[in-house]
């Protein structure tokens, strides 16, 4: 029996190397895919347009050495900036916020309050990092609080700035949790005692599990339940205050980054035809990778700059 091996030089010849093959030059865009792969196993694709466009050449070449100043803006140019620059500061906190909740899988919302009005961001801060100290070295025993190893604790927490001008810290955790170990850690935090109740605690901890109202209950919405919510408060704290270089939020350092990757996608047809055959070239590869219909995935539309198609793998 002859075989015949079909080599990599036989498939891949010249005219399919050609790009005109793939794309039209007649088109300007291109698109590119960036695929997340998060921890609790999800995936979003995302599909974003790229144009190309050439700089123009505004002056001749200028030979030999050339001093240069910085142009001063008008008022206009520098609030123009100023805007784009925390336009920029809100993507960059709701998506770390976003990754770092989805990295971790976190089901239950803390949420802290202080009877003192603590009006000062980094003072409430403080405050929450002595907590998770507590509650990484920390058991409690018999009324006790006893120093044990340190323990791992996730945690995505954004504080809130209440009507009364105090703080508050909303925090997604993973798992049950102990309500009456939380609670001592966050009195003694707070300078309190570990036995204080009523009308004597500093402050109060309430332990929320995210319950999806209709349907069936899943891992997966009771994280993007806590997404939602939390990076909701991130654009409520830059509409109160937009200045920059604050912390909008606190996480755990130990919370990996997810795994990303690129690629530019082949779909490029004259025609106004681009965005709908990269449509179908992301739904192809989704659907290879994780091994679901695209139908069983979550498209988000934001128009032809950004598509995300939202999927889990298959166990």
């Amino acid at each position: 029996m002859d075989l015949t091996l079909n080599t990599f030089d036989s498939v891949v010849n010249d005219d399919y190397l050609d790009p005109k093959n793939h794309r039209s030059i007649e088109s300007v865009h291109e698109y590119k895919l960036k695929t997340v792969t998060f921890a609790n196993n999800t995936i979003d694709f995302i599909m974003t347009r790229i144009k190309h466009t050439i700089p123009k050449l505004t002056q001749e070449p200028t030979y030999g050495e050339l001093t240069t100043y910085a142009r001063t803006l008008t008022d206009e140019e520098k609030a123009a900036k100023d805007a784009e620059n925390l336009e920029r500061a809100v993507r960059r906190a709701k998506k770390s916020v976003h990754y770092a909740i989805r990295q971790i899988g976190a089901d239950h919302l803390l949420t802290l309050t202080t009877r003192e009005n603590i009006t000062e961001r980094a003072k409430y801060f403080e405050i929450f990092q002595r907590f998770i100290r507590l509650v990484r070295t920390k058991i409690l025993v018999n009324g006790r609080l006893i120093t044990v190893p340190r323990k791992s604790y996730a945690y995505v927490a954004v504080p809130e700035l209440q009507d009364r001008g105090a703080y508050h810290l909303h925090c997604a955790v993973v798992g049950r949790q102990d309500i009456r170990f939380l609670r001592a850690c966050w009195y003694v935090a707070l300078g309190g005692n570990i036995s204080d109740a009523g009308d004597t605690a500093l402050g109060q901890v309430d332990v929320q599990y995210r319950q999806k109202r209709w349907g069936n209950q899943s891992e997966t919405h009771k994280t993007f339940s806590l997404v939602r919510y939390l990076t909701k408060y991130i654009d409520k704290d830059f509409a109160h205050t937009s200045e920059l270089g604050q912390h909008r939020y606190l996480k755990a350092r130990d919370i990996p980054k997810p795994i990303e990757f690129n690629q530019v996608l082949m779909a490029c047809n004259a025609g106004g035809k681009d965005f709908i055959d990269a449509l179908i070239e992301v739904s192809q590869i989704a659907q290879f990778v994780t091994g679901q219909h695209p139908t069983q995935m979550i498209p988000w539309n934001r128009g032809e700059d950004i598509y995300i198609l939202r999927s889990a793998y298959v166990d």
